[in-house]
């Protein structure tokens, strides 16, 4: 099976070749190896993000790996909707608590002494609510994997794979960081990553799919022992129940005051401490649930797609119908009285998302966030925004045109960005993304559309040359548009075409290179990912090709692009074929006419899905250091 791409020199799309084995190539001069997939899964992210959002009304409000009532198995957890989206944060600190106890959810916020920290990206940072200042906590590795996060008192404790992966890729480990000193110690392995870390009187909670472990802490917060579940919370579980899926069940019984469990059918509440458990019925494993201090809130879906969100009292499990949607909507968080949830808005492709609160039944709705993308950012959002209400005041991200931030939005006042941003767009000092949005009618089904987004990048400045860019760019847009109006004549419903900008990969006084990437779905289990890069010359506005660039041969560049990739291959075995097969592949292939960009290190090749290796893999890429490439004046200067 082939990917589908659009071919970057003629406006329509091709078919992937399958490459062919063929006679070996002479090696020759260094080389690096190196698979750099990130805008890939960024891109798809994103695009797989939105389109569950779209396909949600007709389906499932939200989905069944949600707080209901029944843990899944792993194969139904899936990347683009994690199970702990609804698992809102709960009730505040009360009174005489003590402050360094922590409330929320690593998927949106965690309060803990004035602070709230956060993931966005690669990085845990967190706000100091008082200055209003964003730091960075710890940053996460190109190879390092990160699940969730906790804080008690001056620790942070997390999951990484990165010690482990040297030994064993299958094996995580649990990480705590002391905020004040910067020491970090290793604590536990695990054999799979965690969905929820929770630490409370001296005891850590680690849960995933079929997992729980727990440890004992000293006075410092490290681990001495493991704990059994005899041992602690899990010990008082009403007979044939278990563990909510997204969350310990310590932190549920302590910040809400009873014990929500799910047995084989539905969700079951009993008091603290595991007695008069008490079934409810209609939430079951399509239900979205939060937990709250003395009650909880279920979103139930009717025939008709209308979604009815019910609050429950705990001890009673009396209920009153609280709002009516007939769009998806987002349960997040139950905090002083208010009910937040988001709604989505927007396109099938370019998303935008509303936050309420609701004081009660029969109140009137009160928006207190919005995010919507900006051309250039489709991709920028992160989770499900970092929404999180706190005192006075609601955050969550703010995609700008220059970057993302952490906007505070004051109930009833202004909007505020927080400094500094979370990212910043390096297209910003080329000029502006400018796009545009079609809806065709589709020819499969009356009343579809086949949506196309199509982005250009706008260059500043003056003179013919800016002009020769900006012209290559819009004619670029416009093939994309056109070639997204044929799909409207698929006999895929809902088919939809993205071309986004994306990163600057490459810039100097001479020349710059820019990505662009898109998708194409037109059915089946996934999109078609393609993309392409542009070097521009800066004085003369051309576009560059390799023969623009060095002074090698065609069997030169062959030699060190094949060895490039058996390196890579050898690194760790990602290809259909042998590294030594794959050496013979690639140079067999490579000329001056194939896909290539500029990076700080070199000239990098790469490889569409399929081509090479699976679709799981992305682009594969390799790349050719400068040093051991005879380049031209243009990228010597």
């Amino acid at each position: 099976m082939c990917a589908a791409r659009l071919d970057s020199k003629h406006g329509f799309m091709k078919q992937n070749r399958t490459l062919r084995t063929a006679g070996g190539a002479g090696q020759g001069g260094a080389y690096e190896g190196r698979a750099k997939t990130a805008f890939f899964w960024k891109i798809r992210r994103m695009l797989t993000r939105f389109l569950a959002a779209a396909f949600a009304a007709a389906v499932l409000i939200v989905p069944a790996a949600m707080a209901g009532c029944r843990k899944p198995a792993a194969a139904e957890t899936s990347e683009e909707m994690p199970a702990e989206e609804t698992q809102g944060a709960d009730s505040p600190l009360q009174e005489g608590e003590d402050s360094a106890a922590a409330v929320g959810d690593a998927a949106s916020m965690v309060e803990a002494d004035g602070r709230l920290f956060f993931k966005y990206g690669n990085a845990i940072r967190c706000i100091d609510k008082e200055s209003g200042q964003v730091e960075t906590i710890r940053t996460f590795g190109e190879r390092e994997f990160n699940q969730t996060f906790w804080v008690c008192g001056k620790n942070l404790y997390f999951d990484t794979n990165v010690d482990e992966a040297i030994a064993s890729a299958n094996l995580y480990g649990i990480h705590m960081l002391n905020l004040e000193s910067g020491e970090e110690l290793h604590l536990a392995d695990l054999v799979a990553p965690p969905v929820a870390i929770y630490v409370s009187d001296d005891v850590l909670y680690v849960s995933g799919v079929e997992m729980n472990f727990i440890y004992q802490l000293d006075e410092e917060g490290k681990t001495t022992g493991e704990l059994s579940p005899a041992e602690t919370i899990y010990a008082k579980m009403p007979q044939g129940c278990r563990e909510l899926y997204g969350k310990p069940l310590a932190y549920y019984v302590e910040r809400c005051g009873y014990m929500p469990v799910q047995n084989d059918v539905c969700l079951v509440i009993a008091d603290a401490d595991g007695s008069h458990a008490r079934e409810v019925p209609e939430a079951t494993n399509t239900s979205a649930v939060i937990f709250g201090e003395g009650c909880f809130f279920v979103l139930l879906q009717d025939g008709n797609g209308t979604g009815r969100c019910w609050r429950y009292d705990a001890k009673t499990l009396e209920r009153e119908l609280w709002f009516e949607s007939a769009q998806p909507v987002t349960l997040l968080q139950y905090r002083d009285g208010y009910l937040y949830y988001s709604a989505n808005g927007g396109s099938r492709i370019v998303g935008e998302i509303h936050f309420y609160r609701l004081a009660g039944k029969g109140a009137k709705e009160e928006q207190v966030g919005r995010i919507y993308t900006e051309p250039g950012m489709l991709g920028a959002m992160d989770g499900r925004g970092n929404f999180f209400a706190s005192g006075d005041a609601a955050y969550c991200q703010a995609i700008q045109t220059d970057g993302v931030y952490i906007a505070r939005t004051e109930f009833g006042g202004e909007t505020k960005l927080l400094e500094p941003a979370l990212y910043e767009s390096p297209l910003r000092a080329l000029g502006r993304v400018e796009a545009e949005l079609k809806s065709v009618p589709s020819e499969a089904a009356q009343g579809e559309t086949v949506e196309i987004y199509a982005e250009r990048l706008v260059l500043s400045g003056e003179g013919e040359a800016v002009y020769r860019m900006n012209l290559q760019m819009e004619e670029r847009q416009h093939e994309v548009l056109a070639y997204g109006e044929e799909l409207a004549k698929s006999p895929t419903v809902q088919a939809s075409l993205t071309w986004l900008i994306g990163d600057v990969t490459y810039q100097s006084d001479s020349v710059f290179c820019i990505e662009a990437a898109g998708s194409e779905y037109t059915g089946g289990a996934h999109s078609a990912p393609f993309k392409e890069y542009f070097v521009f010359d800066r004085a003369t506005g051309n576009r560059l090709g390799l023969s623009d660039l060095v002074d090698n041969s065609q069997e030169e560049l062959q030699a060190l692009a094949g060895a490039a990739f058996r390196a890579l291959a050898e690194e760790r075995n990602f290809a259909f074929e042998s590294p030594e097969d794959l050496e013979h592949t690639v140079s067999d292939d490579v000329s001056f006419d194939s896909d290539f960009y500029l990076s700080e290190e070199g000239i990098v090749f790469y490889y569409p899905p399929y081509a090479i290796a699976p679709y799981s893999e992305g682009f594969p890429e390799a790349v050719v250091p400068y040093g051991a490439l005879r380049l031209k004046d243009i990228l010597q200067n």
